[in-house]
């Protein structure tokens, strides 16, 4: 892709017709280099309204044990009643937060905005034992539960017949979904009718491993105590009487120590580096069936561009890899208007697959 477009493409064709009238990314001022791009979201925070009506959902996963997962809902005033009708078949944008993220995280209130009157029903998933559902779920989760994801699509394809679902991922929710799509290609899941028509995913992680080392880098110092924070503040409401857990979580000094501490014993990994190896998405990219859309800034403070550069990324033209010049970490906050860039290229994606592209077939 022309570099005056200001992106480039490491995968798929610069040619194919879905390009044409993507925006141009061109950072705006002030937020100017990566950093500024990664902190716009905490220093400005998004509208607070949204539009449409807002329900709350309750997803049971597969166990008992595991509880439910919370999702919030932004619907269509009309597409809210055919639901209550029991008529239609409006498409759902499935969007999956980031470490310590939750509904309420600003990059996905902006995403939301962005489908404003485009006819779909958004809805904003709370992983294991993150925001709301924290009060209704085991947590914690992790980069490659891809299990829960897997039970979210069963149950919007039980409970939303004939509503195909497209879902994007942020950082490590993108991330899950790339694993997924990996997973689902080589034949290890099986969805039927219930897989995604299309997958998305902004400033993901590919390699668990480089993306712990990247963020734990002293110039990530500030990024890192405030992940860190939000993680042990998530984790404080899962068992607040559960002593062990409590006196676990106060010993935790890093993200690779509360990989090594937390995650790793509640979901069956030896340590921080058998979770990492064994749930990274970069293992099976090349086993991508589904049509995906991959956005990464080339000045990502968290994520190495080189994995990006190094992953063996399908032919076919299914998988469009598209790195910006600039754009931090999910932040694209551009020139081409108030949303994000990563807002107009994906809402661009999802109208292009529901006007007519059949089940698992790319529009690129």
């Amino acid at each position: 892709m022309n570099s005056g477009r200001g992106f480039r493409l490491l995968a798929g064709s610069p040619h194919a017709p879905f390009w044409a009238d993507v925006p141009d990314f061109q950072p705006r001022w002030p937020w100017i280099g990566g950093d500024l791009q990664t902190l716009r979201n905490r220093l400005v925070a998004p509208p607070k309204a949204l539009w449409g009506v807002e329900r709350r959902l309750l997803i049971p996963l597969r166990s008992p044990s595991f509880g439910a997962l919370s999702a919030l809902s932004n619907a269509p005033f009309d597409l809210a009643k055919a639901k209550q009708e029991k008529l239609g078949a409006s498409p759902i944008v499935l969007m999956v937060h980031g470490l310590g993220g939750c509904e309420d995280s600003a990059y996905l209130r902006l995403a939301t905005l962005g489908f404003e009157g485009c006819g779909v029903e958004v809805i904003r998933l709370n992983l294991r034992g993150a925001g709301p559902s924290a009060a209704s779920s085991s947590g914690p989760y992790h980069g490659g539960l891809t299990d829960d994801l897997c039970d979210v699509l069963a149950w919007l394809h039980a409970e939303r017949p004939g509503q195909p679902v497209l879902a994007i991922g942020f950082s490590l929710g993108g991330h899950m979904l790339l694993r997924l799509a990996g997973q689902l290609g080589a034949g290890e899941i099986e969805l039927e009718a219930a897989h995604p028509l299309a997958i998305m995913s902004i400033s993901a992680p590919l390699d668990l491993a480089a993306a712990g080392a990247r963020i734990a880098a002293p110039r990530n110092r500030i990024y890192h105590q405030a992940l860190l924070r939000w993680m042990k503040r998530d984790g404080a409401q899962w068992a607040p009487s559960d002593d062990d857990l409590q006196m676990r979580l106060r010993a935790v000094a890093s993200i690779r120590d509360f990989d090594d501490r937390i995650v790793a014993p509640a979901h069956g990994f030896r340590n921080a580096d058998d979770y990492y190896y064994r749930a990274s998405a970069a293992h099976g990219l090349s086993r991508i069936r589904l049509p995906v859309l991959a956005l990464h800034g080339d000045d990502d403070p968290w994520i190495p561009l080189d994995a990006y550069q190094a992953a063996d990324w399908p032919d076919g033209g299914h998988v469009q890899v598209a790195i910006s010049r600039g754009g931090g970490h999910v932040g694209f906050h551009g020139r081409q208007g108030i949303l994000p860039w990563y807002v107009m290229v994906t809402r661009k994606c999802v109208l292009a697959h529901i006007s007519g592209a059949r089940p698992g077939m790319a529009v690129f």
